[in-house]
Protein backbone atom coordinates (compact mmCIF):
# COMPACT_ATOMS: atom_id res chain seq x y z
CA UNK A 1 0.00 0.00 0.00
CA UNK A 2 2.60 2.60 0.34
CA UNK A 3 4.02 1.88 -2.79
CA UNK A 4 0.92 3.16 -4.02
CA UNK A 5 1.01 5.99 -2.13
CA UNK A 6 4.63 7.26 -3.23
CA UNK A 7 4.42 10.12 -6.21
CA UNK A 8 6.90 9.07 -8.91
CA UNK A 9 8.78 11.81 -10.53
CA UNK A 10 6.95 13.05 -13.47
CA UNK A 11 3.48 11.32 -12.98
CA UNK A 12 0.35 13.29 -14.65
CA UNK A 13 -1.77 14.41 -11.70
CA UNK A 14 -4.75 15.08 -14.01
CA UNK A 15 -5.61 12.75 -16.56
CA UNK A 16 -6.58 13.46 -20.11
CA UNK A 17 -10.00 14.23 -20.61
CA UNK A 18 -12.32 15.04 -23.65
CA UNK A 19 -13.33 18.72 -24.21
CA UNK A 20 -16.85 18.79 -22.60
CA UNK A 21 -19.87 18.45 -25.16
CA UNK A 22 -21.48 22.28 -23.71
CA UNK A 23 -18.14 23.70 -24.03
CA UNK A 24 -18.34 27.07 -25.69
CA UNK A 25 -17.42 26.64 -29.63
CA UNK A 26 -14.25 29.05 -30.28
CA UNK A 27 -15.49 32.74 -30.93
CA UNK A 28 -16.22 33.78 -34.74
CA UNK A 29 -14.77 37.56 -33.52
CA UNK A 30 -11.87 38.13 -33.20
CA UNK A 31 -11.08 39.97 -29.49
CA UNK A 32 -8.44 42.47 -30.52
CA UNK A 33 -9.94 45.82 -31.59
CA UNK A 34 -8.95 47.45 -34.85
CA UNK A 35 -6.26 49.80 -33.77
CA UNK A 36 -6.22 51.95 -36.28
CA UNK A 37 -10.30 52.33 -36.26
CA UNK A 38 -10.11 52.78 -32.40
CA UNK A 39 -7.33 55.51 -32.29
CA UNK A 40 -9.29 57.45 -35.64
CA UNK A 41 -12.09 57.35 -33.01
CA UNK A 42 -10.43 58.40 -29.68
CA UNK A 43 -7.84 60.77 -31.68
CA UNK A 44 -7.53 64.36 -30.50
CA UNK A 45 -8.41 65.64 -33.19
CA UNK A 46 -12.28 65.70 -32.71
CA UNK A 47 -11.81 67.37 -29.28
CA UNK A 48 -9.08 70.20 -29.55
CA UNK A 49 -9.75 73.46 -29.76
CA UNK A 50 -10.87 74.78 -33.29
CA UNK A 51 -10.34 78.43 -34.16
CA UNK A 52 -13.32 81.01 -35.47
CA UNK A 53 -12.15 80.06 -39.50
CA UNK A 54 -12.74 75.94 -38.76
CA UNK A 55 -15.86 76.70 -36.96
CA UNK A 56 -17.07 78.34 -39.74
CA UNK A 57 -16.01 75.97 -42.28
CA UNK A 58 -13.15 77.94 -43.77
CA UNK A 59 -9.51 75.72 -43.59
Amino acid sequence: MDKEKKMKEGEKLIPDVEPRRDSPSKPEMDPQPDRDLEYEENSNEKYRDRTEDEKSGRN
